[in-house]
């Protein structure tokens, strides 16, 4: 930038102007921010006034805003004209004054040269590295141990074509390609050198010069800060780099590819988190890489098709399921929470990516109704995750509705179970009709049959039996209806009650549907909403009411609530909960009142403030009694 002659007193610094800011015990942050203005200006005449009336300006500090130093700031700037004159003043310092008081952060970019190496300004750099001895290309940064070759690595993508001049003019100038990342004692020997770093943005040509200057192709990035001990083939593949990951392999990492990480992750693992398909068909292109890669499973138990399965990337899936000679093996292997590749499809909602797992026949009958550790099948995790869609088209697949998990529910307990309808991500099918459907099938001995509208056990003319009743209870002797109405789901309980689901039952605590919807959970509630909660309350009372529920029947269980009917807690509840919605909107008026109220005060006369807060908070305590 070129230098300006302004001067202090300049109109381009007329905010900066009030009486008393100039004198030298004055640490005000306004003189700091006039001092920036002056440095982004270039202002070489504004600076020298400034070091004449400011004879400590090198050691000022603002450990409010974490402002960098003067010297550093004019390099990060990239203005060499007033950074010249700020190295000139300080070599007339003696040690002692140089010597910055103690703060309490490691301040970042301490030094001038590795500021300007990270944001891009080439000739600063030159500027600098102009001034040996004083600068010196192998210092470390002593808030976060980075050398100026690694600053410049780091640096924004927008930066890259300076960078990579930057990171050109630094090798030659005989910056050292091995020198390994240090941030304090955590970090072990020989980790994360420079070309760990470039492999995230760098291009080829980058990589070359670094593996030629003496970069290890196979060092492992640091466990703080960079990841979990990835080599520069994990980290190009994470960050789908294509060239980096191409020149690396050319130059000496293929070996790399069956290389682990920290989580146990292949370079494949890498690609594919990284969702780039061409990286995938990049690494698979070697015969031999691909036969011992593409099955591997991490530290967690998860194959790339696990992987990508969950990330949703139909292509990769694709490509995956294309390229592996051992199909089975890999459509139903497990993690170690138990999933299979279709688990983690449907966890994610991937309809596309479930249906391209189950068209393939090796594995289809396995993995549809294959458990996990908890053993939910799929169409558990799609109930539980209220999949509608997938729902239907696992059913479609031969999935079996009368599997329990470990806690004794069938898919439709935990499609009942559902907390939150706002979760629904197939909302415009959510209705009474749709519901009364969808049960059908899960409570029918077969569920490809969807005629069927008993509420009695069933025998399937084909395949096992699979004996399902609407009133089956879970573990806790909870039916379906009793874990709607608990949730006061009005679409779920009318389909229930449709096809004759009893509300009478009782589950182990002696509670009925009609105990479970009475009952209002304060703490999970939303205050604002409660009008509406109540009305949807009452419409689920009248339909289990229908079903053979009675209001006045008795908790037979022990413990809270015992002997109570479920009109009695209906009122009990609902008087508090009114009583607390109350007070919440009166509350909720009082806050939009208060901001207005608070600046009128202010306004006031400071004699009659006091008063005027007084009579604010009589009202307020009036208002909420």
């Amino acid at each position: 930038m070129t230098s300006s002659t302004m001067g202090v007193s300049s109109p381009q610094y007329s905010e900066f102007t009030p009486d008393g800011w100039i004198s030298e015990l004055d640490y005000s942050y306004l003189g700091l921010f006039h001092l920036r203005r002056v440095l982004e200006l270039n202002d070489v005449e504004a600076l020298r006034e400034f070091i004449a009336l400011k004879p400590r300006l090198l050691t000022w500090d603002d450990p409010q805003y974490y402002l960098p130093t003067p010297t550093v700031y004019a390099a990060e700037v990239g203005c060499n004209d007033v950074l010249k004159v700020l190295l000139e003043y300080q070599s007339t310092l003696s040690p002692s004054e140089l010597t910055q008081e103690p703060t309490n952060f490691d301040r970042l970019y301490l030094i001038p040269l590795h500021a300007a190496c990270r944001h891009g300004h080439t000739s600063t750099v030159q500027f600098l590295l102009s001034f040996e001895p004083l600068t010196d290309i192998e210092e470390r940064d002593a808030g976060d141990g980075m050398t100026p070759l690694r600053c410049a690595l780091s640096a924004a993508p927008a930066l890259c074509k300076q960078s990579k001049q930057i990171v050109r003019l630094l090798l030659t100038r005989g910056a050292d390609a091995a020198a390994v990342y240090q941030y304090g004692l955590y970090i072990p020997s020989a980790r994360g050198n420079t070309l760990t770093l470039a492999a995230s943005s760098a291009d080829a040509e980058v990589i070359k010069w670094l593996i030629e200057a003496g970069a290890n192709v196979n060092a492992r990035a640091a466990h703080i800060g960079e990841g979990y001990d990835l080599t520069p083939l994990h980290r190009g593949c994470l960050h789908h780099n294509i060239p980096a990951v191409q020149a690396l392999l050319d130059l000496g990492a293929r070996s790399g590819i069956a290389a682990v990480d920290g989580q146990g992750q292949l370079p494949l693992h890498s690609a594919v988190v990284g969702g780039s398909v061409e990286m995938v068909a990049l690494l698979l292109a070697d015969e031999q890489a691909r036969q011992t890669t593409i099955n591997a499973k991490d530290h967690s138990g998860r194959t790339p098709l696990h992987l990508a399965a969950a990330g949703g990337s139909l292509e990769i899936v694709t490509l995956l399921l294309a390229e592996d000679t051992a199909l089975q093996a890999t459509i139903i292997a497990k993690d170690n929470s138990g999933y299979t590749p279709l688990h983690s499809a449907v966890a994610g909602g991937f309809v596309e990516i479930m249906g391209l797992l189950l068209a393939r026949d090796e594995a289809h009958h396995i993995t549809v109704n294959t458990k996990d550790n908890n053993d939910r099948t799929p169409l558990h995790l799609a109930a539980r995750f209220d999949r509608l869609q997938l729902m239907r088209a696992l059913l479609d697949s031969g999935a079996n509705p009368s599997l329990r998990d470990t806690q004794g529910r069938t898919p439709l307990h935990t499609l009942c179970d559902r907390s939150e309808l706002s979760r629904v991500s197939d909302l415009p099918a959510f209705d009474s009709n749709s519901n009364t459907a969808l049960i059908r099938r899960l409570i029918a001995a077969d569920p490809h049959e969807t005629t069927s509208s008993s509420n009695t056990s069933a025998t399937s003319a084909t395949g096992p039996n699979i004996i399902i009743n609407i009133d089956s209870p879970d573990n806790d002797g909870n039916t379906p209806l009793h874990l709607a109405a608990r949730h006061r789901h009005e679409h779920v309980v009318t389909a229930l009650t449709r096809l004759g689901a009893r509300g009478d039952a009782r589950n182990n605590a002696g509670q009925t549907p009609c105990h479970l919807a009475a009952t209002i959970d304060l703490q999970q509630r939303d205050s604002g909403g409660l009008p509406e909660l109540l009305a949807r309350q009452g419409r689920v009372m009248a339909l289990l009411v229908g079903a053979g529920g009675d209001l006045d029947a008795r908790k037979d269980g022990d413990g809270e609530g015992e002997g109570e009917t479920a009109r009695e807690r209906m009122e009990r509840d609902g008087a508090e909960a009114r009583a607390k919605y109350k007070l919440h909107t009166r509350m909720d008026a009082l806050r939009r009142a208060e901001e207005p109220e608070h600046k009128r005060i202010d306004a006031l006369p400071t004699a009659d403030q006091e008063a005027a807060l007084h009579s604010f908070l009589t009202s307020i305590l009036l208002n909420l009694t």
